[in-house]
């Protein structure tokens, strides 16, 4: 028998579907339960990032396939940047579901925004927390970026990552080399504060290239990484490991497991599907307490570490943000503090009971049951009421 939950819904869809990227895997993660329960949903598929395509499961391969004999939906959804969007073809309501990773709605997309769109999703309430969202003019819904939590919630299979001794505790981190993802305070607070064959820990960094494949950009990230150590000027510093490869789902999925504790110096983040897995692992995290972070935590998980910040101008973002966007810089001596006050944690007996409560109440807000219909009462909300006039 069908499942008919959603046959109310008729919607087109933009934006990525087919990379590895996560806001592919987060789109994913919400049309196909939309789709299973009855929903009509056309795809306009782009890849704005130029991320490499992952392994789909047949169930999507057949999706896409289809996909020409779908009809226009009534409401149009751009997962999207506004700048990759297009309008809606059937004249319904057009709706961009976007992220930013400053303080407020970037300057630069504020006109696009409230003049091109009936409503504007985010993923945090952190982005438009305290009236920040009130320049678009536009209505603002939260929609978040979900996981099935009871798979991540599951030991699952580990990576094993050379140049890790087997006896040390993993901080581990996903990124894209960019000012955004800071990587540079992140290793200066780590080699800081670590001392090798002192303190049994190695930092774990999986990069994100824009070239996986050019062994030149691969060196000159590690030449990057040694630049930002010779800052510090430190013997005997803990190892830094770089993961430049490209992985298939799975296989990032298994990198993650291998973290035992999720370390982020990005300056803000407006989606982080790497420390939600880690978190619903019931393991310790690390990170700026902004945007999304400041979403997941509620100033009572005590196996989560805030770090304070500052505001300042958005530099090296262009075109994407202006400088008079702010974004947060974070503290790095409390990061330091941080850092040590999570890796005493992780000896400490409770900290694994800590975890598994803190995941239990993340679930409530972010599993990809509760999610999917926080979207499908948002696309009802939105489409025109069908009556028949007599």
């Amino acid at each position: 028998m069908t499942n008919s939950k959603y046959e109310d819904l008729f919607i087109t869809w933009r934006g990525d579907l087919i990379s590895h990227h996560a806001s592919a895997q987060h789109a994913r993660n919400l049309l196909e339960p939309l789709i299973k329960g009855g929903a009509s949903v056309k795809f306009e598929i782009i890849n704005p990032n130029n991320k490499r395509k992952t392994d789909l499961s047949l169930w999507w391969e057949e999706q896409i396939k289809n996909n020409n004999n779908v009809p226009n939906g009534i409401v149009k959804i751009n997962h999207c940047d506004p700048q990759h969007a297009s309008p809606n073809e059937t004249g319904g309501p057009n709706i961009v579901y976007t992220r930013w990773d400053t303080w407020g709605p970037p300057k630069s997309w504020v006109s696009i925004i409230s003049k091109e769109f009936s409503e504007c999703w985010v993923t945090n309430k952190f982005s438009i927390a305290n009236n920040k969202g009130e320049s678009l003019g536009i209505p603002t819904r939260v929609i978040p970026y979900c996981i099935d939590w009871d798979k991540y919630s599951k030991a699952t299979s580990k990576s094993k990552i050379v140049g890790v001794p087997s006896d040390n505790i993993v901080f581990g981190t996903t990124m894209s080399w960019n000012n955004k993802e800071n990587a540079s305070d992140l290793i200066i607070a780590y080699c800081t504060e670590f001392t090798g064959e002192i303190d049994k820990i190695s930092l774990v960094i999986k990069i994100d290239a824009a070239n996986a494949d050019d062994a030149n950009e691969k060196a000159k990230v590690i030449s990057l990484v040694q630049d930002i150590k010779n800052l510090v000027g430190k013997p005997k510093m803990p190892p830094v490991v770089l993961i430049n490869d490209v992985f298939t789902e799975s296989g990032m999925d298994n990198i993650i497991a291998s973290f035992d504790i999720y370390v982020s110096a990005a300056r803000s983040k407006g989606k982080n599907i790497t420390m939600l897995k880690t978190l619903a692992a019931g393991k310790q995290a690390i990170f700026v307490n902004s945007g999304i972070h400041n979403d997941y935590y509620n100033g009572e998980h005590r196996n989560m570490y805030p770090v304070n910040y500052v505001l300042e101008p958005v530099t090296q973002m262009n075109p994407m943000y202006l400088a008079i966007d702010l974004w947060p810089r974070p503290d790095v001596a409390h990061m330091m503090h941080q850092m040590r006050t999570a890796y005493n944690s992780w000896y400490v007996p409770n900290t694994s009971q800590n975890g598994k409560v803190t995941a239990g109440l993340l679930k409530k807000e972010y599993d990809t049951k509760v999610v999917v219909q926080q979207l499908a009462d948002a696309i009802q909300a939105v489409s025109p009421k069908m009556g028949v006039t007599v």
